[in-house]
């Protein structure tokens, strides 16, 4: 054979073997690619699913979730290990339970500040003291004071003179030795002298001087620098801000001071159980703590907004705490309404499945065999191995109590359903 004819013949066996090579391999991919497509179930699947629809968006806070269908076939429910029961009902506690913490009746709270501006020279009271209505809690020297006092000083040494000259001209009118027109003006200017002196009085009760004080003033014509600082209620020092050396005026909070015979107990009411508070729902306190002692109280207030992240509310109650057994900061347990129990609707915990911050139960067809309905619910309490609930189905309505778990995967696989935001 000519050496032409071979070098023709090596070229065009290489190319035939090449395509023969790729067209196997393009095959083999095909039918592996058509085997494991995400669009084509197994032949598992289309046993357990018969029916699937669009995925379906989640709703914005507050507005429900959308029902969701799925069909299985009788292989499918028996190999999910799918229950079939019925919605039922229970007496259940009708108190709500919250736990709480004992804070101060804050109307019942009072700021103290200093009456005068100045300097702490000294400082009687400690928190946790019992104080009275008028006892010194510190002592602030105050240029303020001294000058006031200087200035009522003059203003009664300034009117003595003018009612002397009252007296007076009022006898000469008397004989007729002066005209109307004198007594006016000195009528005038002894009522502008005991404004003068009313208004300098006035200051230093303001600058916190007692009568007492101001009796020792006039009497002796002491000026002082001394303010003293009194507690102007009767309770407890829940705090001290003041300290000696520290520079003051009207607006500084030195103590606080609390009548702690009532108190408030705050804690957060999930907001599943607002419906059951109302304000004067009557309430029984418990603290840890203090094993054996039950004080009662009543809701004084329900906060009108609802956390979004908790779904809590503040709720507070009001006691009454005549012998100091609840102390600030306690931890307390709130049991909110009426002794007693009541029917409830229940479901068992773990027919209940999670879609976000939602709670859902699959319901059963009686009518079409194999078609459940993913539903939404609204929780209340749990009982034992049940938990009530407020809405969403009925006493007597068939619902998987067992196999949810397995709806809701087939549900997520199928993407019937939003991932939640």
């Amino acid at each position: 054979m000519p050496d032409s004819q071979i070098r023709l013949r090596w070229p065009i066996a290489l190319l035939g073997g090449a395509c023969l090579l790729a067209g196997g391999a393009g095959a083999t991919y095909f039918l592996m690619h058509r085997t494991s497509s995400p669009d084509t179930p197994s032949t598992s699947q289309l046993d357990l699913v018969a029916v699937s629809s669009q995925p379906m968006p989640m709703p914005q806070p507050g507005e429900p979730l959308p029902d969701v269908a799925l069909t299985l076939t009788p292989d499918g429910i028996t190999g999910a290990g799918i229950t079939i029961g019925t919605v039922s009902t229970g007496a259940v506690s009708s108190r709500v339970i919250v736990s709480g913490t004992v804070e101060p009746n804050t109307s019942q709270q009072v700021a103290v500040t200093s009456p005068a501006a100045g300097r702490v020279t000294s400082v009687s009271a400690e928190p946790g003291a019992q104080v009275e209505r008028g006892q010194a809690l510190a002592q602030v020297s105050s240029p303020e004071l001294a000058e006031a006092q200087t200035k009522f000083l003059l203003a009664q040494a300034s009117a003595i003179p003018i009612q002397q000259q009252l007296e007076r001209t009022e006898r000469l009118m008397g004989i007729g030795a002066v005209s109307r027109q004198d007594l006016e003006r000195a009528r005038a200017a002894h009522a502008a002298a005991l404004t003068d002196l009313d208004a300098a009085r006035a200051r230093l009760t303001l600058l916190g001087m007692s009568p007492d004080a101001l009796t020792a003033l006039i009497a002796k014509r002491e000026v002082a620098t001394a303010a003293t600082v009194a507690s102007p209620t009767q309770g407890t020092i829940v705090q001290r801000d003041a300290t000696v050396g520290q520079n003051v005026d009207g607006s500084t909070r030195l103590f606080t001071i609390a009548d702690l015979s009532s108190v408030w107990i705050a804690g957060d009411l999930p907001e599943k159980d607002l419906s059951r508070v109302r304000l004067g729902s009557p309430s029984t306190i418990a603290v840890t703590d203090l094993p054996g002692v039950t004080l009662n109280g009543i809701v004084g207030y329900i906060d009108p907004q609802v956390n979004a992240l908790t779904h809590t509310t503040r709720v507070r109650v009001d006691a009454q705490n005549p012998r100091g057994e609840l102390r600030l900061g306690m931890q307390a347990e709130l049991q909110i309404g009426e002794a007693g129990s009541a029917e409830a609707t229940l479901v068992p915990k773990e027919a209940i499945q999670n879609v976000g911050d939602r709670q859902v139960l699959y319901l059963a067809n009686v009518g079409e065999a194999g078609r459940f309905v993913e539903h939404e619910v609204r929780l209340g309490d749990p009982v034992g191995d049940q938990v009530v609930v407020i809405s969403g189905v009925k006493p007597g309505d068939s619902i998987v109590v067992k196999g949810s778990p397995f709806l809701r995967a087939e549900r997520d696989r199928l993407g019937l359903r939003a991932a939640p935001r």
